[in-house]
């Protein structure tokens, strides 16, 4: 079957300023905008009697109040602390600061980034005095004791990029995301916390929230004639007739016995859409081309079930904490087996003759919403790759163990969608449900 027909006045439609919701939500039509509404974050300490004295408010995209507070890099963070004191108080100090924590089990955390502000000093407020007054003069007293209900705002930006020092070498990096999985022996944590200092016999007292950080990723666009297909919604043109839009793989034999009876082998390319950069949310799409002069076997493992393609996930912590010489994590390196490719015969490569000696198959890998996009933190790295597994059909027998992959290819898991039109699912297309 011919490639199907495009008009040549289709115009590609921009929607690069649509980007995708937070970890655990799902995209929908009516909310693609990144300009969702604000929520209102409150986290309070209360006095034994139950009356709340000490609050927190931040601001963030969360969904609803009850999420964590969420935002992204060059996200700005505004709120207020407010305290709410039913007679005279000593209040020395408060501060608030922003941190981001790399933990790993029986070990020190190695914090990557701080920001701190003074938020109030009763030696005097630095944020509302000019920088004229205090270059000859001190800042103007302040009292000690504080009495009514009082609010301070704040605001700052989260960097984009972080420099951690490493011996006698500064070396920048984007800030990774929070990831925060049960079972995991990594936990990337981000904190938003005041401290308000009071007396010298009165505790200090602390309130804080965990934050969700998602760094924003954006894939390169596809090529014309993939996004061509996106827009009007057709079958993807193969890597035959558009070269510019995959990345084929070097030919590999996947090998085995069929039938105990004889041995046999397939040849098996696997192609995957370009760039090799895909959002969470959307697929990655493939094709994978079968050879064999063995037609039985041809045809018993060019069936949508016997492939076996899955996107996997690597996570390596190198044993040292790049600022405590000789400290050692505890193997927090990890490789997990996530979703596995969907297959179905392409619409117009494939042959109509059952003795051809080659299959092509088309199919998809589904990314879930929650996948934690690709990060690299000096020692941390969170990576992703699509790998080849021998095939399983039954009466036919790897000759290689079918939990090893044969080949892979890297790729990197991105949080905004590409330029131009959005990414099609041909699954629910193609695949019975």
């Amino acid at each position: 079957m011919d490639p199907p027909a495009y008009s040549s006045t289709t115009e590609l439609v921009d929607t690069s300023r649509h980007e995708l919701p937070t970890y655990n939500e799902v995209t929908s039509s009516s909310h693609r905008s990144s300009r969702r509404a604000i929520t209102t974050h409150e986290y309070k300490m209360h006095l034994k009697r139950g009356i709340s004295w000490v609050a927190l408010r931040v601001d963030s995209k969360a969904k609803t109040p009850d999420h964590l507070p969420h935002f992204m890099s060059g996200d700005t963070v505004a709120g207020a602390i407010v305290l709410d004191m039913q007679e005279d108080t000593t209040i020395k100090g408060v501060t608030l600061s922003f941190t981001g924590d790399l933990i790993a089990p029986n070990t020190a955390s190695f914090e990557f980034l701080k920001i701190a502000q003074e938020i109030y000093s009763s030696k005097g407020d630095p944020r509302s005095t000019n920088a004229e007054d205090t270059e000859n003069s001190p800042p103007p007293p302040r009292k000690e004791k504080l009495h009514g209900n009082v609010s301070w705002p704040f605001s700052f930006a989260i960097p984009r990029e972080v420099q951690v020092k490493s011996g006698r070498n500064t070396n920048t990096f984007p800030l990774p995301a929070s990831f925060m999985e049960r079972g995991a022996n990594i936990t990337v944590l981000y904190r938003l916390s005041i401290t308000v200092f009071r007396g010298m016999l009165l505790p200090t007292c602390t309130v804080d929230t965990t934050v969700v950080y998602v760094p924003r990723i954006k894939p390169e666009a596809p090529s014309p004639a993939i996004q061509l297909a996106y827009q009007e919604r057709c079958p993807l043109i193969g890597p035959s007739d558009d070269q510019e839009g995959w990345h084929t793989l070097d030919p590999i034999i996947v090998s085995g016995t069929l039938f105990n009876a004889r041995n046999c082998g397939i040849v098996c390319t696997l192609s995957l859409a370009k760039p090799l950069c895909y959002t969470r949310s959307t697929t990655i799409p493939l094709f994978l081309k079968l050879e064999c002069t063995d037609t039985q076997a041809l045809n018993m493992l060019s069936t949508e079930s016997a492939p076996t393609v899955r996107l996997r996930r690597s996570i390596r912590v190198d044993n040292r904490d790049p600022q405590v010489p000789g400290s050692m994590f505890m193997n927090p390196n990890s490789d997990t087996n996530l979703d596995k490719a969907v297959w179905w015969p392409s619409p117009f490569d494939s042959p109509t003759d059952d003795q051809s000696e080659t299959r092509i198959l088309q199919g998809e890998i589904r990314l879930p919403q929650s996948l934690v996009p690709t990060a690299h933190l000096h020692h941390y790295h969170v990576f992703y790759s699509v790998a080849l597994f021998p095939f399983q059909a039954v009466g036919f027998t790897a000759a290689h163990p079918t939990n090893t992959p044969l080949q892979s290819v890297q790729v990197e898991i991105a949080t905004m969608f590409a330029h131009g039109p959005r990414p099609v699912s041909y699954s629910a297309l193609f695949v019975p449900t």
